[in-house]
């Protein structure tokens, strides 16, 4: 089903090309922060929840994108790109109830491919350029090294509390979601080249919009600012 989305949403923006005025590729880098999708879990993201505590780690990624720009649906400019990103983290979660407790401490990397849509485009000075849109992510790849400590009594006459440790690797599964939705918000300077070519320092953001992990982790969200250059190509020239 993933695969087909993702021939869907390719093969609508290759299809509109050749209506596009700007053709840009961005290159960047990017430094992703998990934070805690329950403000009612105790930690750095929370304080109202005494049984429950997590901390998060951050880490460098890159990033780059093809893009398609100016094209119009009635007289709306939109933009789409077609995107790869790459980013990490990590997560230390403490969970301590009278019964059993669960604790687990890894990093990940993921790899996502996806598409962005931007219908809102605005330019001033014919060099300073903002864009607001969304971005549907499917992960194609995930890394992930780390532990985990599941406790819990075992009933009957004996009663005794068990403890299971397991290892958290690449085989593990059922750790992370595989499709993301976001909120993407980017600014650039464009410096003229040429008639046909531009270059431009790029900053974004990355807001998020659901969770990085399965519901049997704690729930977690992803922000990502990035810095990059793009490079943009003029399709008709004048």
């Amino acid at each position: 089903m993933t695969k087909i989305l993702l021939f869907i949403l390719f093969s609508t923006i290759l299809s509109h090309t050749v209506f596009a005025q700007r053709i840009e590729y961005v290159a960047a880098a990017n430094y992703n922060q998990f934070y805690s999708g329950d403000l009612t879990i105790g930690g750095s993201n929370g304080n109202t929840n005494s049984h429950e505590k997590q901390i998060y780690r951050g880490g460098f990624g890159y990033a780059c994108s093809v893009g398609i720009d100016d094209i119009k649906f009635g007289k709306v400019p939109f933009k789409f790109t077609l995107l790869y990103d790459h980013y990490s983290g990590g997560i230390s979660y403490y969970y301590t109830g009278l019964g059993n407790s669960n604790i687990y401490d890894f990093n990940t990397r993921k790899d996502l491919l996806g598409v962005g849509i931007y219908p809102l485009n605005l330019t001033w000075f014919d060099k300073l350029r903002f864009s607001l849109g969304t971005e549907f992510n499917f992960l194609i790849h995930a890394q992930q090294s780390g532990t985990q400590s599941i406790g819990a009594y075992s009933g009957g006459m004996n009663n005794m509390y068990i403890t299971t440790n397991t290892n958290i690797d690449n085989h593990t599964k059922g750790i992370n979601n595989v499709f993301y939705a976001g909120i993407n918000l980017s600014l650039r300077y464009e410096c003229k080249l040429s008639e046909e070519w531009r270059i431009a320092p790029q900053a974004m953001m990355y807001l998020p919009m659901n969770y990085e992990f399965k519901d049997s982790y704690s729930p977690t969200i992803s922000f990502r600012p990035y810095l990059g250059i793009a490079v943009i190509k003029n399709l008709k020239v004048k």
